[in-house]
């Protein structure tokens, strides 16, 4: 509080959407890293910032944070991960839906980018 050694409370109700799912992302993605397990989280980047979603892939990609080896498997529809060099082909994946109902999987790793 300005001109306060004091603090404001905000109530959880007030709190951004962003900031509640991290609230609750937070504690599972401490658990994984500190197990080595995997986390499956779907729409990764739904409400939160883009640096915020950056910082999380980071840290499961660096060994140093990441030294039991934990897994974050996540969907997203935002295209930011395919230009930012930080995952390897093998590690990103495609899925199309047919009229069906049937899913297809296709791994970045099976285009051939004909210009290199």
């Amino acid at each position: 509080m300005v001109g306060s050694e004091g603090t404001a409370k905000l109530p959880l109700k007030l709190e951004s959407a962003g900031t509640l799912k991290m609230f609750a992302l937070y504690p599972l993605l401490q658990n994984v890293l500190d197990t080595g397990g995997v986390l499956f989280v779907d729409e990764l980047n739904a409400r939160l910032h883009p640096l915020l979603v950056r910082t999380v892939v980071i840290t499961f990609l660096n060994p140093e944070t990441n030294p039991k080896h934990a897994q974050l498997i996540f969907t997203s529809h935002d295209a930011w991960q395919l230009n930012s060099n930080m995952l390897r082909r093998d590690e990103v994946w495609f899925v199309e839906k047919a009229d069906t109902g049937i899913s297809t999987l296709y791994s970045l790793a099976d285009f051939v980018d004909e210009d290199a």
